[in-house]
């Protein structure tokens, strides 16, 4: 259901008034932000951001499951182009739920705090070393007699990324052995082409059938 008419002039006419510019949302509504990990994070690992508000005695904020229809739901995101994204969705405090004749339909709220959890996970090429996660949220805070406009507040937390470890070069290459003709024979250490194997073995058979020969006698040599 849209929101009437009249709803909206009151909206608009209470944003310009003395009150409501005198009311500040990020001071009725007080976000912080802190990160679960206390060490190095592993390329592409995920991590919570935890994010938490206090709000003002007499006001509220409209929950992440409030419907479309009415006051502005709360939203979480995180700008896109950094080390770090939105892994999932985000969870907290239960909401409370109260019809509001002004609106007309069942709106769902948080009063006086909020806890928040927010997946977030790490790209598998960001570098080593310290990185600034930004996280935008998007409220709208409103008391029993005025809602103030929506507001978006940015938080900034940070995490630790480890290089990755470095990989051992000493170790031989081990290859496969090719026979002529293209075929695989084995896994095995890199060797010398196998035709060049079998000429070296003929090679040296050959060499021991002339030694194994009977040497002429002094006797033969002489007759002849």
């Amino acid at each position: 259901m849209t929101i009437r008419p009249f709803l909206l002039i009151l909206v608009a006419a209470l944003s310009l008034s003395p009150l409501v510019k005198a009311q500040v949302p990020q001071e009725i509504v007080k976000w912080s932000a802190t990160i679960s990990a206390q060490h190095p994070l592993k390329p592409g690992a995920r991590v919570t951001a935890l994010l938490s508000a206090e709000i003002e005695n007499g006001w509220h904020v409209y929950a992440l499951s409030q419907a479309p229809g009415g006051p502005v739901a709360l939203k979480i995101t995180v700008p896109a182009g950094q080390s770090f994204r939105l892994a999932g969705s985000t969870t907290g405090t239960k909401p409370q739920r109260k019809y509001d004749p002004n609106f007309e339909i069942e709106t769902e709220f948080y009063t006086e705090s909020v806890k928040l959890s927010v997946p977030l996970m790490g790209e598998v090429n960001a570098p080593s070393g310290t990185h600034k996660i930004r996280i935008d949220v998007l409220f709208q805070a409103c008391s029993e007699k005025l809602c103030l406009l929506p507001a978006t507040t940015h938080l900034e937390v940070t995490a630790d990324v480890a290089a990755l470890p470095k990989t051992n070069s000493s170790v031989p290459t081990r290859g496969k052995i090719v026979a002529s003709g293209g075929a695989s024979l084995a896994d095995g250490p890199i060797q010398a082409p196998l035709s060049r194997s079998i000429k070296f073995q003929r090679s040296n058979k050959a060499q021991a059938n002339s030694s194994e020969m009977p040497k002429p006698s002094s006797a033969s040599r002489t007759a002849s």
